[in-house]
Order: C-alpha cells, then sequence, then structure tokens
C-alpha cells in the first residue's frame, strides 16, 4: 500500500510547478488535480436541487415522521 496526501493550492503558478516537481519525485503519482474555485457552494447546490425537484416538502414534523416511522 502507501500514502495519501490532500492539499488545497490558492495560487495555479504553484500548482503547476508542483505538479512538476512531484512528477518528477520516484514513487509519487499525482492521481487528480482539480480547480475547486468553480465548483458549487452549498447553498447553490441547494437551489439547483430546487430548481430541478429533487426536494421533498411535508405539511409538518407529525408527517415527516409518520413517513418514516420513527
Amino acid at each position: 500500500m502507501g500514502y495519501q496526501m490532500t492539499i488545497n493550492i490558492e495560487d495555479s503558478d504553484v500548482m503547476r510547478r508542483l505538479k512538476a516537481i512531484l512528477g518528477d519525485v520516484k514513487g509519487v503519482t499525482v492521481v487528480s488535480a482539480v480547480d475547486i474555485s468553480s465548483s458549487s457552494n452549498g447553498l447553490e447546490e441547494a437551489l439547483d436541487d430546487v430548481k430541478n425537484g429533487r426536494v421533498t416538502e411535508y405539511k409538518s414534523k407529525e408527517e415527516f415522521f409518520q413517513k418514516f416511522e420513527i
């Protein structure tokens, strides 16, 4: 097996240089590099859920609990 490390890098120039450096290190592979600066936040995801009908509404907490028999 091995080890895995997750880091966040704010500067795109640093990211590019770091990927090049790590690519030259024996035993290290860069599996993925994802740009999280443009990813949606929780509010955007929630609004998208509402927009696309991925929500369930209940008239009361009793109705909710009855649904799940809690």
